[in-house]
């Protein structure tokens, strides 16, 4: 909830997520800094579904499947941490992949 917070006064933000999303988080956060929330928001919209696994039980194992996925880290993780497996492991797929292709929808609309 960094933009709500931002907006009303927070100074910083710990989020696993950022682990995934450096560049677009540095964005977000600088942008929330110079109050221009309505940017902020847009990214943010795009980046809140993925933001949300942070909130899981499982939020180690989510968060480094969506570094895999983002920039090809390695998504394994140390016992007792189980791997993702079935159905829970591709809804964190589709979370991420539909991230990853809005903010290359929104990158080369940016260049045109």
């Amino acid at each position: 909830m960094i933009v709500e917070s931002a907006a009303l006064g927070a100074t910083g933000w710990v989020s696993g997520m950022t682990n995934a999303w450096p560049a677009e988080c540095v964005e977000i956060f600088n942008l929330c800094m110079q109050e221009k929330f309505s940017e902020a928001r847009k990214l943010y919209r795009v980046l809140t579904p993925s933001f949300h696994l942070d909130t899981h039980v499982k939020l180690v194992q989510y968060i480094k499947l969506a570094e895999h996925l983002v920039y090809g880290a390695p998504e394994w993780t140390r016992a007792p941490r189980l791997p993702l497996v079935g159905e829970e492991r591709q809804a964190v797929i589709r979370t991420v992949i539909g991230a990853i292709d809005s903010l290359k929808t929104r990158r080369h609309s940016a260049h045109r």
